[in-house]
């Protein structure tokens, strides 16, 4: 297995969720988290490198028809020892959900995950997984591949920091962003590193292209 990691500056998409978060409570029901933002640009990705969503078997690499994304859902044991762990429901056919329709399917999803009211077919079928070890406050993690998948994707940790911005005539000044790193981890029998750059290079693009007019629902 190999791990790429990239750099995405998030600000734009911090942005416009301050700017659309009531309203888009009010209108679908849910909070407006990051992880939808994550997993549509995964499944763009996706759609575009569909050498990613394999899986890798004793007759050759086998390619899934359809997008279906695992989404890991961590379960609080509370005070017995022991019983924390990690659940990871899948949203089937993702490639046809909107943002807003991930946000709601996922919320439901979670919820059901930590009351162990999922049903058997909401645990299997994954062809690709996203892990938001960010909410816990990491910023670079090396996540294990849920077999028989061929790659799982986290989002990790949203930080201001200082960054180098260039305009377009070459000039440099330094601003605030809310950087975030993404890691992928793959099965480098199913891909090369120049398809997993690839790939993860489309999610960068997606994530940082969010701005005021892309519509969410």
């Amino acid at each position: 297995d190999a791990t790429a990691v990239f750099e995405v500056d998030m600000t734009g998409i911090v942005r416009r969720r301050i700017a659309v978060r009531e309203e888009f409570r009010h209108r679908t029901g849910v909070d407006l988290t990051f992880l939808p933002f994550a997993i549509k640009a995964a499944v763009e990705a996706l759609v575009q490198f569909p050498a990613v969503n394999v899986s890798v078997a004793a007759e050759g690499i086998l390619a899934f028809r359809h997008i279906h994304i695992g989404v890991a859902v961590a379960v609080d044991g509370g005070r017995n020892p022991g019983t924390d762990g990690l659940v990871v429901p899948v949203l089937h056919h993702a490639d046809r959900l909107s943002v807003a329709g991930i946000a709601r399917a996922v919320a439901d999803l979670a919820a059901r995950a930590r009351t162990g009211t999922l049903q058997p077919d909401e645990l299997n079928g994954g062809t690709f997984t996203v892990n938001n070890t960010g909410a816990i406050g990491s910023i670079i993690s090396t996540p294990i591949i849920p077999l028989p998948q061929a790659a799982i994707m986290t989002t990790e940790a949203i930080v201001k920091r200082p960054v180098v911005l260039t305009d377009g005539e070459g000039n440099d000044s330094i601003a605030i962003r809310s950087m975030m790193y993404t890691c992928l981890t793959f099965d480098h029998r199913a891909f090369d590193g120049l398809t997993a750059g690839r790939f993860m290079a489309h999610v960068k693009q997606w994530l940082e292209s969010i701005g005021p007019v892309i519509d969410l629902y």
